[in-house]
């Protein structure tokens, strides 16, 4: 019968050591997925300015010129372990999206520049088929200030 004993402590013990760590690797998930959560965000939001900012420096630093070609790099192309996706598609107004996708999205008006300029964007892969814009490709900016038209490549 001692036998038995000390064999139901140890597994008791065992039991209550694994519960102890599992709740402790939950609460850890858990805080990294709220600090991921707002790490995107954040970098969204200064992706999102960083394109809007090399918009508008290649729209005003040109006045006599019909075109304007400028090329947006990213510092790093992933963000919280993610690339990024950019889309000025995305809307019927032209607004500036920048997505992670199933978590995050944050669209911008470009700094109303969408209802001077028409916004047409397709990037695309090395072998020419269309893909979505991200942060890990640089983009092409070519503006047109004749026709007020936008095109990143």
């Amino acid at each position: 019968m001692k036998g038995q004993s000390h064999t139901i402590q140890f597994i008791l013990f065992l039991l209550m050591g694994m519960s102890v760590w599992i709740g402790f690797l939950g609460l850890f998930k858990d805080q990294y997925d709220i600090f991921r959560a707002e790490i995107v965000k954040g970098n969204a939001r200064l992706v999102n300015s960083h394109i809007s900012a090399n918009i508008i420096s290649a729209y005003t630093s040109c006045m006599k010129c019909q075109t304007v070609q400028a090329i947006v790099e990213f510092p790093t192309p992933s963000y919280a372990g993610d690339v990024l996706s950019v889309d000025l598609n995305k809307s019927s107004d032209g607004s500036l999206t920048v997505s992670d996708q199933p978590f995050y999205s944050f669209a911008s008006s470009i700094h109303n520049l969408n209802t001077t300029l028409q916004i047409s964007a397709q990037c695309k892969d090395s072998q020419g088929n269309p893909v979505t814009c991200s942060t890990n490709k640089k983009l092409s900016l070519t503006i047109d200030k004749a026709n007020n038209v936008l095109k990143v490549v």
